[in-house]
């Protein structure tokens, strides 16, 4: 078929789906070193079905390690370097995987016109759109003056046990800084700090609330004028939030951070 792009649609591949354990075992070394790995198919779907292969060449995958539960740490695209998601399979049930950024790779695009997805293992729609957001957000994530960042890096210990706890009950801790410049030392930057929960979390609203605080508490030790807020998702416009800067929940200072792929069960 002259056009590859179709012949892999019509193979049945798409983001997120599932490379069959026989088939990843011949795409990369760091695959076969790893057995259990699952990789998974990472290039848009659009990407993967486009019809010039000197245009698009390769297809970009990742390798995921499976693991005993997800850590609420790294779910919900809240590190921007590790994932935390579930396969699901056919036959019912799931398994816990990591995916990490340096386990991506790329293959010959063509590859794929030959072999089909694992009808067996698929990702559901929430955990496909965590995957999408979590590798749109390694590169547009926030950057800070380096006179913020040298601030707030006495209260980096007490605010990554803070994170920590905040993080079961956080989809994300969203972030306003002014002025988005460095400043004098006799100067002061104020920060806007936004909690979004998921509104099945709404009784643990209060004490998110106390922790946003005590975070806020922390920076102002450093310095920083602070204001919080805490809101169910539902209650937020995608204006508001687009204002803001996301930060990550991984986050330990800030100078460190300059087959049925779409079946929602």
């Amino acid at each position: 078929m002259d056009d590859i792009g179709q012949a892999i649609e019509q193979q049945g591949w798409r983001q997120g789906s599932i490379i069959k354990a026989e088939d990843a075992q011949a795409l990369s070394d760091d695959v076969r070193s790893t057995p259990e790995a699952i990789v998974v198919v990472i290039s848009h779907s659009c990407d993967l079905a486009h019809s010039d292969a000197q245009g698009e060449p390769f297809a970009e995958l990742m390798i995921g390690i499976p693991i005993a539960k997800l850590d609420s740490r790294l779910t919900a695209a809240k590190s921007p370097r590790k994932l935390h998601v579930e396969v699901n399979f056919e036959k019912g049930g799931a398994q816990a995987i990591e995916l990490a950024q340096p386990k991506r790779f790329t293959i010959d695009r063509g590859r794929l016109a030959d072999i089909y997805p694992d009808e067996s293992r698929y990702l559901s729609r929430k955990h496909l759109q965590t995957l999408q957001h979590w590798l749109a957000d390694r590169y547009k994530r926030a950057a800070f003056p380096t006179s913020f960042n040298s601030r707030v890096q006495a209260s980096q210990n007490r605010r990554e046990k803070l994170y920590k706890r905040l993080s079961p009950h956080v989809t994300a801790l969203y972030i306003k800084l002014t002025p988005q410049r460095e400043l004098n030392a006799d100067e002061t930057y104020h920060v806007n700090l936004l909690a979004l929960i998921d509104p099945q979390h709404k009784g643990e609203r209060d004490n998110i609330a106390q922790t946003v605080r005590e975070i806020a508490e922390a920076m102002g030790k450093d310095g920083i004028d602070v204001t919080t807020a805490v809101r169910c998702e539902d209650e937020v416009s995608f204006a508001q939030v687009k204002s803001l800067d996301k930060l990550p929940l991984d986050y330990l200072s800030l100078r460190s951070d300059p087959t049925h792929p779409t079946t929602d069960k």
